[in-house]
């Protein structure tokens, strides 16, 4: 994320330590998730 300059405000990680909560400021919800598909989705292909 901070390489498409979205900036972490909170990291959470849960106790199976299968999952993380990532906080970020609400103007950069779709272009988080944009990354977030693009670096685990498309860079399997």
């Amino acid at each position: 994320l901070s390489h498409a300059d979205i900036n972490i405000r909170m990291i959470d990680q849960g106790s199976s330590e299968l999952n993380i909560i990532v906080g970020i400021n609400e103007a950069d919800f779709e272009k988080a998730i944009q990354v977030i598909y693009d670096m685990f989705i498309l860079s399997e292909q």
